[in-house]
């Protein structure tokens, strides 16, 4: 049986691979939408996309290599106020996604990787309300250094010690992040269908 997860304007579906496979997340997502919003607004779907769904277990995540973080960077939780950095390189960034980012930085474990002189943040990675990797990101001024590897790691290392395994959606076409993936150690489990919806009567809260 699928399972589904609706979380305000993204809805996310697993286990159907056929190309009937949206079709029936849009019937999971309108269900799900009929109950959630049934007293504040109605729906519509703006937009999906198809992710991979790579899974490392807890004990293979504890046997990751200690970082060797370069000279200049360190490595920390971020702040809420890194929020609209992490918000505006998201691709997957829309309205209402800010206040997305600053809550899953507030609630959820994350890491950012910041140069040392300057404070700057680099890299990061924040925890989706699916429990997934998310917004994976490396500042282009600073790409090709190993910085996503990084800061994944960090993450899956977090994670591991919450005597959790680790899952991250990665987007069939990135190569770059599906080898990056692979290198460390993650296995493809499953695609999943993310549905993104927009209000079509009322406002979004």
């Amino acid at each position: 049986m699928p399972k589904s997860c609706c979380s305000g304007r993204w809805a996310c579906s697993t286990g159907r691979l056929d190309s009937n496979a949206v079709p029936y997340q849009r019937g999971i997502l309108r269900r799900s939408t009929a109950w959630s919003g049934r007293n504040s607004c109605a729906w519509s779907i703006a937009t999906h996309a198809t992710c991979t769904i790579c899974h490392k277990k807890r004990r293979l995540s504890l046997k990751l290599n200690l970082l060797s973080i370069p000279d200049g960077f360190y490595v920390q939780s971020l702040s809420e106020k890194d929020a609209d950095l992490v918000n505006e390189e998201w691709p997957n960034h829309h309205v209402g996604s800010l206040y997305f980012v600053q809550r899953q930085i507030r609630l959820c474990v994350n890491v950012g990787l910041y140069a040392t002189d300057t404070r700057e943040l680099v890299a990061w990675c924040i925890r989706l309300q699916g429990g997934f990797l998310g917004a994976l990101q490396v500042r282009s001024t600073h790409k090709r250094r190993g910085f996503g590897s990084l800061v994944a790691k960090e993450m899956a290392r977090h994670i591991a010690v919450m005597g959790q395994d680790v899952m991250a959606l990665v987007n069939p076409g990135n190569q770059a992040s599906n080898g990056m993936f692979d290198k460390l150690g993650f296995k493809v489990i499953d695609q999943c269908v993310w549905l993104r919806t927009e209000p079509v009567a009322g406002e979004f809260t």
